[in-house]
C-alpha cells in the first residue's frame, strides 16, 4: 500500500469524483497495475469512498490529487500536504454502478437512474411476454382438448 502525500487537484476537475496518481504509485494489495479509468474503492484512515483513478503525468513524486469534497469529512477525511497510507481495490460492475449513482457529478448520476428504469421496464416486459406466451399455449391445449 502506498504512502502519498496529498493535493488538491485542479480546478476543473472538482467535483467529478476523480483522483490522480502517477502510475507508479497506482497498484493494488497484490502490486497489480490499476489501469487509468479504473473505477476504485479508496482506502485511507479506516475510511473509504468510490472514485475514477487516473494518472499524474507532471511528477512521479508520490503525490495523491484529489478536490475537497473527496477529501472532506463526508468522505476520506484527509488533509493536504499530509502523508497518508492508501489502499486501492478494484470493484465490479455493481461497484461502477454504485459509483455512478452517487457521484458528484450531476449527468453520472441521471444517467445511472435512467439504465436502472430502462432495465427495470425491459424485465417487466420480459415477464409479461414471458407470461403471454405461456398462457397462449395453455389455451392452444384446452382448445385441443375441446375439439
Amino acid at each position: 500500500m502506498p504512502t502519498l502525500e496529498v493535493h488538491q487537484l485542479s480546478g476543473s476537475e472538482v467535483y467529478r469524483d476523480i483522483i490522480r496518481v502517477n502510475e507508479a504509485h497506482r497498484f493494488d494489495k497484490r502490486k497489480n497495475k490499476i489501469k487509468e479509468g479504473q473505477v476504485c474503492l479508496v482506502c485511507a484512515k479506516g475510511r473509504k469512498c468510490l472514485a475514477v483513478l487516473r494518472g499524474y503525468q507532471d511528477s512521479t513524486a508520490p503525490q495523491i490529487r484529489m478536490d475537497d469534497y473527496t477529501r472532506g469529512e463526508d468522505k476520506l477525511d484527509l488533509k493536504v500536504d499530509q502523508c497518508y497510507e492508501f489502499e486501492f481495490k478494484r470493484v465490479g460492475f455493481i461497484g461502477k454502478w454504485r459509483w455512478a449513482w452517487n457521484a458528484s457529478e450531476m449527468g453520472y448520476q441521471v444517467a445511472s437512474r435512467i439504465a436502472l428504469i430502462s432495465f427495470v421496464m425491459g424485465l417487466c416486459g420480459l415477464l409479461l411476454g414471458i407470461d403471454w406466451h405461456w398462457s397462449l399455449a395453455a389455451l392452444r391445449q384446452l382448445l385441443r382438448h375441446l375439439s
